[in-house]
């Protein structure tokens, strides 16, 4: 048996049918029957009769609805004080030319979201209003001040006397002194800022511009959609509040910057303070955002939250370059320039280190693995009992039998003939590349044979000493230094203009070889060269019995950087101490351009340099 009806169910069917949305005439008509003398239940069905046909159009409702916010977002309009700004006003097209298609329709993008920000609000009827949000609407504005509400507590009136307040306030004491740190900061903060957070300054200055623009004296209270009057300000409102937490991250940008300059430690404490009551809803009673959220509240006659009024559009801050003027675009277009400058010793340096570390192996903590060294002064030689570990004990005694046995070793390679398979007889290199090094080297040998009559103990750990003190009182130690240094320097030398072959050697088809002519030091200017029978088994001399020629050269580059590591060759031991400096340095470098510059400028960067 179904429960006898009340009147209570008459006035909850009531109350729920005036929740509902309806356009502005068949509200009037709602209003109408409500206001006629016909019973409760009556005026419930003449009611869902207007509903019944409402809800026949709801598609074609909602279409008009999307039709007019596209209208709406398409013609981007913003009026300030009544006067209106075309979207070119708000929406800047300073794209950097040499930008790629892709970074171009990104910068594009970005500005037409800072225009579309704002969502399209549905006003709700006068009766959904009254039954649904009336109350919070009350309170909303008994406590921010906004608007009050106006005989028998229905009608929103907004406070005619914010004016004054916003303009002392809002505009002179907060404001315009804000816009002028800002702009002072703008200036060279990208020094210091990325383009995130760069940017979000920006925001904030077109905030305080939009801001001062308005004329709060003038502004027509009365007007029930004065919001739409201040679009720009609304709009420059919302994107400094897209995400809960763009507020805080506008003020860790004062932060950054006053870490790198703790000058400006008063600046910024004015400027923090001065953008928190801006942007903050409590700091300030009235704030602008309880006004701007009020207004909304007006004209639509429903509660809304700021989040509401914001579309989840991404992205709303440009990230791949500096929204700036262009005289700041310029100094940063100088910097740059001035970064690059630093850039070109650095990676010719660290070339010149990688280059040499090839053939310096390390452990991983870093020292220097001499086995290949070992090994080639190990080897035994007719007249010769060479100790790596007991040589060292007379520095002059090891290096000059580390002289005699390049000699022997590579002198046919270098400067005279070695026999290859099926070719015979060949000579690498023509007679004068290399011979004026082998015969400087024989005459330092023969110097440092006549140094161990005078200084019988030179052991490694004095010769260590001296290398890096200088300080000598004995004039056949200064003589020993000196002599042992020009040979490893002749090693070096050798070694570095061999691997540059190496480097540079390009592909010999094995007819050509029958054509080959010796490398000669026209040869060694060019950026390839041709190394013939690189890949031939060596048959003569015996030392380097069937390894190919890319394999002895190779060899005599691994032993001879090596030497000059052990021996503390002054250019591979400077290289070597920047090392870490020196990749630090880059490194700064780098991700300084990196940062300042553009994603284009950056590739392009690295494109130059084949980084």
């Amino acid at each position: 048996m179904a429960a006898e009806k009340t009147p209570g169910d008459d006035f909850g069917a009531l109350s729920k049918l005036l929740n509902q949305s309806r356009n502005e005439a068949d509200n009037s008509k709602v209003r109408s029957i409500l206001d006629s003398g016909l019973s409760l239940e009556e005026k419930i069905q003449k009611i869902q009769e207007i509903d019944k046909k409402n809800r026949k159009n709801t598609t074609a409702a909602r279409l008009k609805n999307s039709m007019e916010h596209a209208e709406k977002v398409s013609r981007r309009k913003g009026i300030d004080s009544g006067s209106a700004e075309p979207q070119e006003a708000f929406v800047t097209e300073n794209i950097p030319e040499e930008q790629t298609a892709s970074a171009r329709q990104v910068y594009r993008e970005v500005r037409k979201n800072q225009v579309d920000i704002k969502a399209f609000i549905t006003p709700k009827s006068f009766l959904a209003f009254f039954f649904s949000d009336y109350r919070d609407i009350k309170q909303f504005g008994i406590k921010t001040q906004i608007y009050e509400t106006g005989a028998f507590g229905i009608k929103l009136n907004i406070n005619p006397n914010m004016g004054r307040h916003f303009s002392e306030v809002l505009q002179q004491k907060l404001a315009k002194p804000l816009k002028d740190i800002l702009q002072e900061l703008l200036k060279t903060s990208w020094l210091v800022l990325d383009k995130k957070h760069y940017n979000m300054l920006v925001m904030l200055n077109k905030h305080c511009e939009a801001l001062i623009q308005v004329d709060f004296l003038r502004l027509d209270y009365k007007n029930k959609k004065l919001i739409d009057k201040l679009s720009t300000l609304e709009r420059s409102f919302l994107l400094l509040h897209h995400k809960p937490e763009v507020p805080s991250e506008i003020i860790e940008c004062f932060d950054l910057i006053l870490d790198k300059d703790p000058k400006l430690g008063d600046t910024i404490s004015r400027a923090v303070n001065f953008t928190k009551q801006i942007l903050s809803r409590d700091l300030l009673r009235p704030s602008l955002y309880n006004l701007l959220l009020g207004l909304n509240i007006v004209k639509n006659r429903s509660m809304i939250e700021l989040k509401d009024l914001i579309l989840p559009v991404q992205p709303l801050i440009y990230l791949d370059d500096y929204d700036c003027s262009a005289q700041i675009k310029k100094d940063i277009d100088q910097y740059l320039n001035e970064v690059e400058k630093k850039l070109g010793p650095n990676l010719k340096e660290l070339e010149d280190l990688i280059r040499t570390r090839v053939f310096l192996p390390a452990d991983e903590n870093g020292n220097l693995n001499f086995a290949q060294l070992e090994q080639f002064y190990s080897r035994e030689r007719k007249n010769r009992k060479p100790n790596f570990t007991a040589d060292q004990e007379n520095m002059i005694r090891f290096t000059q039998s580390l002289a005699g046995m390049f000699d022997e070793s590579y002198s046919a390679v270098l400067s005279e003939q070695i026999e290859v398979q099926d070719f015979g007889k060949v000579a690498l290199f023509a007679s004068g590349v290399f011979s004026s090094e082998l015969d400087r080297l024989r005459l330092k040998e023969d110097r440092l044979e006549k140094l161990l009559f005078q200084l019988p103990s030179f052991p490694r750990n004095r010769f260590i000493n001296l290398k890096s003190t200088g300080n000598t009182s004995v004039p056949a130690e200064t003589e020993a230094l000196h002599e042992i240094a020009d040979i490893i320097s002749i090693l070096h030398s050798a070694a570095k203009r061999i691997a540059m072959v190496m480097r540079n050697r390009m592909p010999v088809p094995e007819e050509e070889n029958s054509d080959w002519k010796p490398i000669n030091n026209v040869h060694l200017q060019k950026d390839q060269i041709a190394i013939p029978f690189e890949n031939k088994p060596i048959l003569a001399p015996q030392e380097h019995l069937g390894k190919t020629v890319l394999q002895v050269l190779q060899e005599f580059c691994y032993t001879a950087y090596q030497a000059a590591a052990f021996c503390f060759d002054n250019e591979i031991n400077v290289l070597l101490k920047k090392e870490k400096n020196l990749k630090g340095d880059l490194d700064g470098l780098l991700e300084i351009y990196k940062r300042i510059a553009t994603g284009f400028a950056f590739d392009a960067l690295r494109n130059k340099y084949k980084l």
